[in-house]
C-alpha cells in the first residue's frame, strides 16, 4: 500500500452496489492511507499550528490549509535574494567556482526585477494567512536591521584613555580653576574585600605573607639571631 496515495489522489466516488471489486478494493486503500496522513500529521504538527487549522476529514485538503499558514509571498522572497546578493562575500570556506555559481543563482532567482518596499500599494485588503505571511516578513527584517545595527555601538574613549579631573565637576568643560590630571585616580578595587584580612596587622586587603610589617618583623628578628650567634 502506498502511504502517500491520499496526498496525492483526490478521494474516489463512493461506492455502490454497482461497483467493480477493483473499486472497491481501491476504495479501501485510499481510505487507509487517508487514515494514516492524517494521523502522521496531527501527531507530528505543533499543538498552536494543529489548533489554528480547521478540521479536516481529508489529508490532501488538511495539508493544503495547513501550507497557506506558512505561505511566502514573491515579494517577500525577491527581498530576501536581494539581501543575500549584495551582502554575501566569499569567505575562502568553500571554492570560488561555487560562491560564483551561487551567486548567479540568487541573481536569476531574483530576475533583475525591480523591488518595491511598501505593501500598501499591492493590495486593499488581506486575509488572515495573507497577514501572518507578510508579519513574520516583516519581523525578520526588523531582526536582521537590529542585529546589524548592534555592531555599531562606538566609544568617545578608550578605557585607558580616559580624562580624570579634580575639583569640581562644573571645571569639566572650562578651564575655571578645575586642575587636569593625567594621571589615575587610587581607585579602591571591588576585590580588595576577597583577598582576605591580615592576621598581623589586622587589616583587610592582604594577607600575613603579603603584610609589609610582618616581613620588616622577619628581618628585624633574623638580625637579633645572628647577632646572638656571634
Amino acid at each position: 500500500m502506498r502511504l502517500d496515495l491520499a496526498l496525492e489522489v483526490n478521494k474516489p466516488d463512493a461506492i455502490t452496489s454497482q461497483s467493480s471489486v477493483g473499486a472497491k478494493a481501491y476504495s479501501n486503500k485510499w481510505a487507509e492511507s487517508n487514515k494514516l496522513c492524517m494521523m502522521i500529521m496531527r501527531l507530528s504538527m505543533d499543538k498552536t499550528i494543529k489548533n489554528s487549522i480547521p478540521q479536516y476529514d481529508n489529508a490532501k485538503d488538511y495539508l493544503a490549509a495547513v501550507s497557506k499558514k506558512f505561505v511566502v509571498f514573491d515579494k517577500a522572497e525577491k527581498s530576501n535574494y536581494m539581501r543575500l546578493l549584495t551582502t554575501t562575500t566569499y569567505d575562502g570556506t568553500t571554492g570560488i567556482r561555487e560562491h560564483v555559481m551561487r551567486m548567479t543563482n540568487l541573481a536569476m532567482r531574483l530576475s533583475l526585477s525591480a523591488l518595491k518596499t511598501s505593501y500598501n500599494v499591492v493590495k486593499g485588503e488581506w486575509g488572515l494567512d495573507e497577514m501572518t505571511a507578510i508579519v513574520v516578513q516583516q519581523e525578520e527584517m526588523m531582526r536582521k536591521s537590529k542585529n546589524e545595527s548592534a555592531h555599531m555601538v562606538t566609544h568617545n574613549h578608550s578605557e585607558g584613555e580616559r580624562k580624570f579631573y579634580k575639583g569640581n565637576r562644573n571645571n569639566q568643560n572650562g578651564n575655571k580653576g578645575g586642575n587636569f590630571n593625567n594621571s589615575k585616580p587610587q581607585f579602591k578595587h571591588k576585590n580588595e574585600d576577597m583577598k582576605g584580612k591580615c592576621f598581623w596587622c589586622r587589616k583587610k586587603g592582604h594577607v600575613k605573607k603579603d603584610c609589609n610589617r610582618f616581613k620588616n618583623w622577619l628581618e628585624k628578628k633574623e638580625i637579633q639571631k645572628q647577632e646572638e650567634a656571634k
